[in-house]
């Protein structure tokens, strides 16, 4: 992931997770989700209902510049939506 790290930026994330919007991904549990982007927000979607949290763009800036981590309980205190965030970090579809 390190190697990712250095060759993402963030425009180049959001363009990513603005083409895979409404494709299925999975937490790191194994449950299933999508999104749907909102501006400058990101807003995941559960069993067809969007979750009470929208993650904007600085929040996946922020967690960016933690790459890597090796599960959604290492950034848990420092990002929105760790859950959602570490499974797009971790896909080779955003992280391409």
């Amino acid at each position: 992931m390190k190697e990712m790290k250095d060759t993402i930026t963030i425009d180049n994330l959001w363009v990513n997770l603005q083409d895979h919007e409404g494709e299925t991904f999975h937490t790191i549990k194994g449950l299933p989700f999508t999104y749907r982007m909102e501006n400058e927000f990101l807003v995941p979607i559960r069993n067809g209902a969007p979750v009470k949290q929208s993650l904007t763009r600085q929040n996946f800036e922020r967690a960016l510049g933690l790459l890597p981590f090796n599960g959604p309980g290492e950034i848990n205190n420092s990002i929105r939506g760790p859950a959602y965030v570490y499974a797009l970090l971790h896909d080779t579809r955003i992280m391409a």
